[in-house]
């Protein structure tokens, strides 16, 4: 599904032509944004004649004072367009009705960020001119000629860093992109030349593609704003500016810039071009991310976290998965629209793979990871951090007599993250010490838009809402313990509801035995279940599951400020049971299933009938959200990511 933004300036002329090449395209539009930056033509009563009678849902804004920046415009309708792709299509450029047909389907391929056509140039009166059919002469990778999917990187180094590839907005698509304040604020800077800074936002980490056969035009007129601009100061002054943020962040030789200043200055016979450019790279990185795939999990729901963090700090996040299951229920959602993702199996050669982008770490989270590279045999030569979530403890039997193996995770994994001492055991007979440290997880604040009332949440379920409620969520697996949950509300009275969430291949037991009581509800899969933990009075994890390290779900407990009984097992007791801010209490997971049941019947009776107690540890869960923080989880990732960067180019 795609949204159009048509911004508009005073193209009452053009509009007729422009809005019937969107709407008669033979791949509709789902929705179409028009954005009238306070024209003192008729644009609006044209524009809301026409799309009225297009069946296409639309949207009509009109600025009351004129922006003076397109590219704010630009900034508007995106935060505006409801799906994920975007074509902004200016009004007084003309499209061929296939040009959505040719370039969505490359879109298919995730690690694309930025699809375009040929663009050709169409005159004020409607006369199709061929004045850019030698605009890729002497370029070293693209051509008119001939469709192409290269890297982002591949490309901001070599031929878009020497001139502006995609020559009009018009003639593209994108996936919605999440900019900074300061990126939106360096594009407001730019009066011409912001598309192609805007380009080079987009696209990191990513790919960019070319279809020859998706045709757009973009009208020349004579009057317009950006010709005006044209060969003059401003235009120098832009280039510079453009050199500048683009070397910021790539490595580019000093031949390419002088390629950028030669290609400018044909347009300068008369002067002799100088740019007075200074460039101050940005501290960031190339960060690979592997994971297993998206299922539900905390070992493929964390590296989602991180990268949307790592992300937002303005680095580079290429997003790979060794796993393509075809599920109905997963959690690619939660990745950002504008991180490019990878499947391996589309990677013709990973080693180059990873030279070919500059990519300065791979983060891996699953030992599925390090199985699928072993069995490649892939070499790898930059730093590799493994993170662990309980994958090698669960596997051991798999892996530990496998000797080249073992060899092989030795020589290519260079430090190991581990959330729980017990993910390490299986490991300090093979690894030093001195190539681990310990970390902890963390979640994202919740969104309060997002959040269920306890009203609604119970209408809906048909729970009393003076009920004590509680909540199991995890995966639907026999040691998570949702028997024992199940166990533990025959023991409470009719005042108590357990809510239990998620889902699994035990979830068909469970249901067997939990349709009996009156007062178990089991939601199943939620996309995104921290928004009805507010409508929770205690969430209880009664599991003895042997991977089980660092619980996003304990986690998501504290952000959403609700206290927790849990077993002891992995890092609950570190967590929950601090000492000075106890925000729940913990129960040994080495009891068998008949006690573990008795006792968390007995703590719970205790926390409901001790108001000072609950209450207490409910005020505590703020303490340990704030302590587990997202924002100083990800800079401690970056900070050691950084560290062994600069040890291993040592």
């Amino acid at each position: 599904m795609i949204s159009v933004i048509v911004p508009n300036y005073n193209h009452a002329i053009y509009l007729e032509e422009r809005l019937q090449s969107i709407i008669n395209q033979t791949y509709k539009p789902s929705e179409i944004i028009f954005l009238d930056d306070d024209s003192n033509d008729n644009s609006i009563e044209i524009a809301t004649s026409i799309l009225h009678a297009s069946n296409i849902s639309y949207n009509i804004i009109k600025n009351n004072i004129n922006s003076g920046n397109v590219f704010k415009q630009w900034i508007r309708g995106i935060k505006l367009a409801k799906y994920n792709i975007i074509w902004i299509a200016e009004s007084d450029d003309v499209a061929d009705i296939n040009f959505l047909h040719n370039l969505i389907p490359i879109f298919e391929k995730s690690d694309i960020m930025i699809a375009y056509g040929r663009i050709k140039y169409i005159y004020e009166n409607g006369l199709y001119l061929n004045h850019l059919d030698n605009y890729y002469d002497n370029l070293k990778y693209i051509s008119w000629n001939e469709s192409y999917h290269m890297s982002a990187y591949k490309l901001f180094t070599s031929d878009f860093a020497i001139k502006n590839i995609i020559p009009n907005v018009s003639g593209a698509l994108f996936r919605k992109p999440e900019l900074t304040c300061d990126e939106c604020t360096r594009l407001y800077e730019y009066t011409f030349a912001g598309d192609w800074y805007f380009y080079y936002l987009i696209s990191k980490g990513g790919s960019i593609a070319y279809d020859k056969n998706a045709l757009s035009y973009f009208r020349l007129c004579q009057k317009s704003v950006s010709n005006s601009l044209l060969y003059t100061d401003v235009h120098i002054k832009e280039h510079t500016m453009i050199i500048e943020d683009i070397c910021s962040e790539y490595q580019i030789n000093h031949e390419i810039i002088q390629s950028h200043i030669e290609n400018l200055s044909k347009y300068f016979p008369d002067k002799q071009l100088t740019l007075d450019y200074k460039i101050n790279m940005k501290n960031i990185l190339r960060i690979c991310i592997i994971s297993d795939c998206f299922n539900v999990g905390g070992g493929e729901k964390l590296p989602i976290i991180l990268a949307n963090s790592f992300k937002s700090m303005g680095h580079h996040i290429y997003y790979i998965i060794i796993n393509n299951y075809d599920l109905k229920q997963n959690i690619k959602h939660l990745l950002r629209n504008d991180i490019p993702i990878y499947n391996i199996s589309d990677i013709e050669n990973f080693t180059e793979f990873i030279q070919n982008n500059h990519i300065d770490i791979i983060n891996s989270h699953n030992i599925s990871v390090e199985w699928y590279l072993f069995l490649k045999q892939y070499k790898i030569s930059i730093p590799y951090i493994a993170t662990l979530h309980g994958g090698y403890e669960c596997t051991y039997q798999m892996w530990s007599n496998n000797t080249e193996f073992i060899m092989y995770i030795k020589n290519i994994v260079t430090y190991w993250l581990y959330l729980s001492r017990k993910n390490i055991l299986s490991l300090i007979d093979y690894i030093p010490l001195s190539k681990m440290e310990k970390i902890y997880n963390a979640v994202n604040d919740i969104d309060n838009s997002l959040k269920v009332s306890r009203n609604d949440f119970c209408e809906q379920y048909n729970i009393d809402p003076n009920k004590f409620i509680l909540v199991l969520c995890s995966r639907a697996i026999e040691t998570k313990g949702w028997d024992i949950a199940i166990d533990i509300m025959t023991n409470l009275d009719n005042s108590f509801h357990l809510i239990l969430i998620g889902d699994g291949d035990y979830l068909l037991t469970i249901l067997s035995k939990a349709n009996f009581y009156t007062n178990i509800t089991i939601m199943g899969y939620s996309d995104n279940p921290i928004k009805y933990f507010n409508c929770f009075d205690l969430a209880i994890l009664p599991s003895t599951y042997i991977g089980e390290s660092f619980p996003l779900f304990i986690l998501e407990c504290m952000v959403s400020n609700l206290p927790v009984i849990a077993t002891s097992i992995g890092e609950n007791k570190d967590i929950i049971d601090d000492k000075e801010y106890p925000a729940g209490i913990i129960i040994d997971h080495m009891l068998n299933k008949y006690d573990l049941v008795m006792e968390f019947t007995k703590t719970i009776l205790y926390m409901t009938t001790n108001k000072n107690v609950y209450s207490k540890m409910k005020l505590n869960t703020y303490e340990i959200a704030n302590r587990y923080s997202l924002k100083k989880l990800s800079q401690k990732y970056i900070d050691i990511f950084m560290n062994i960067k600069n040890i291993y180019n040592v």
